[in-house]
């Protein structure tokens, strides 16, 4: 199985854990970083970014409501950042309001999933995030090296 390099991006200490769990209970190979707000989580990317690339994320689960700077805002900068712009980054929220939907998309999310209330739910979550994201999609991930993205 692919190792996969996640920063969850989420100030909420229960759904964090909760998501850190399934993960766990899915089996998947991870390495998975937790920041709780954006301010946080952009400077964990910039300092990455330079300091060790080894350690930049594969993808980016990101909540929206969070002090300091939210996802819509950490969002739009990563996005603006040419070493960063390319890191998928999936909305994992409460949220269902279809005019935020279309808003991240616009700024540039790469997919968005409602948090569901029960556990098993989430483990749902995970496996679709497994299948999609670590199994099927092509994008440039640590482990590929050099490989294109198209490939």
């Amino acid at each position: 199985m692919d190792i996969v390099t996640i920063l969850l991006v989420e100030d909420n200490e229960s759904d964090a854990f909760l998501i850190s769990r399934a993960f766990k209970n899915m089996k998947i190979v991870n390495d998975l970083h937790i920041c709780n707000n954006g301010e946080k989580a952009y400077n964990h990317l910039l300092s990455s970014s330079v300091d060790a690339p080894e350690n930049m994320p594969d993808l980016i689960l990101l909540d929206i409501n969070m002090p300091v700077m939210d996802g819509r805002e950490f969002l739009t900068k990563i996005k603006k950042n040419e070493l960063l712009a390319h890191i998928p980054v999936i909305m994992l929220t409460s949220s269902s309001n279809d005019k935020e939907i279309v808003d991240f998309y616009r700024l540039g999310a790469s997919s968005y999933l409602v948090k569901p209330i029960e556990f098993e739910c989430l483990l749902d979550i995970v496996k679709a995030i497994e299948i999609f994201w670590v199994k099927l999609v092509k994008y440039k991930k640590k482990e590929d090296g050099n490989k294109d993205s198209s490939q």
